[in-house]
């Protein structure tokens, strides 16, 4: 997870934000550490993002007419909002979670995430399907369990026969015949209870 600071820094000095600036692919840095970093690796007026290699073009006046991004210098982090990035720590919002990874990413790191090999058969989760529980004082997220062949539907179905979890699609395809357990059922939800106690 991400640190719990009272403010996001900079990743390139790795302290708070000073006249943050936002570049093309939504990290955001100091003025002058961006200037900094433009002057040494910039070629034919472009440079990779010192964060997720994003290549980006130099405005024509220069990095002073990347937009600002005032709020984020004074934006404290709350715990109850969707965690940032944890690959980046620039306090860019996280778009979606890896389950396999328990890493937060946000959309250029997600990006990246899923380029890499060992990435490829990762679950990502989106966080709009984060459930943010207000009555707790810490971070309390939690996920809908999804298909893991259809990732935008949640699982209704497990599977005794395959031990798997599965969509009302998946199992009407392919699991129809096998014994099933809904995962919907209050019934079902009261007798795992009761076993767990056990």
């Amino acid at each position: 997870m991400a640190e719990s600071t009272d403010k996001l820094i900079c990743s390139i000095c790795l302290n708070e934000f000073k006249q943050p600036k936002l570049i093309d692919c939504q990290h955001a840095f100091c003025l002058t550490c961006l200037e900094d970093y433009v002057n040494k690796v910039s070629t034919d007026n472009c440079f990779p993002c010192p964060l997720c290699c994003h290549y980006v073009s130099v405005p024509g006046g220069g990095v002073g007419e990347f937009p600002a991004n005032l709020d984020i210098a004074e934006r404290p982090v709350c715990k109850m909002e969707i965690p940032p990035c944890d690959v980046c720590k620039t306090g860019v919002i996280s778009e979606c979670r890896c389950q396999d990874c328990q890493q937060h990413l946000s959309n250029s790191c997600k990006t990246i995430h899923d380029s890499l090999r060992g990435c490829q058969d990762h679950v990502l989760v989106n966080m709009d399907d984060a459930i943010i529980d207000p009555s707790s004082d810490e971070s309390d997220l939690h996920f809908k369990d999804v298909c893991p062949n259809h990732y935008e539907k949640e699982v209704r179905c497990y599977c005794k026969g395959c031990s798997l979890a599965v969509c009302s699609d998946c199992f009407v395809t392919s699991h129809s015949s096998h014994i099933f357990v809904d995962l919907h059922s209050d019934e079902i939800d009261a007798q795992t209870r009761r076993e767990l106690k056990s």
